[in-house]
């Protein structure tokens, strides 16, 4: 009887060491796992910070371009606004091209930059203001006699 307690004494304590050598690599089993999965996780957490700041650049980035498409739109109207002025001024002038009875003379300006300086006294504007004169002579006077 002495045999068969020792016998299953040692079975027992075999089966006790063979089920703690068992909880022992199960144990290093899940640590290992666990650690994994602690990576994981702060990985994660590093992607979504990521994530979030890729986002608000995102937004950033799309609130400048609604500022620089709001800008574009007030310059396009600035730039039409001034092309229908200019547009509007041309005609205008050519209207009182049309109806100016000055010489051509009085339109260009009286020196040319470019050019030396004339040495004759008698030149043709003379003869231009003569005729200017002669046209508008008598209109002058009638406004601005004293």
């Amino acid at each position: 009887m002495l045999k068969s307690w020792r016998r299953s004494e040692r079975d027992g304590l075999r089966r006790r060491v063979s089920g703690l050598t068992w909880l022992r690599r199960e144990n290093k089993s899940l640590r290992l796992q666990l650690r994994d999965t602690a990576e994981v996780v702060q990985t994660a957490g590093e992607l979504l910070v990521r994530l979030r700041e890729a986002e608000e650049a995102a937004s950033f980035a799309e609130s400048n371009l609604s500022d620089v498409q709001q800008e574009h739109e007030r310059l396009r109207k600035q730039m039409e606004k001034q092309k229908n002025k200019h547009k509007m001024e041309m005609v205008t002038m050519k209207q009182y091209m049309a109806e100016n009875k000055l010489p051509e003379s009085a339109l260009r300006p009286a020196l040319q930059y470019d050019e030396p300086l004339p040495t004759n006294t008698v030149t043709a504007q003379d003869d231009d203001d003569d005729a200017w004169k002669a046209e508008f002579g008598a209109i002058y006077q009638e406004h601005h006699h004293y």
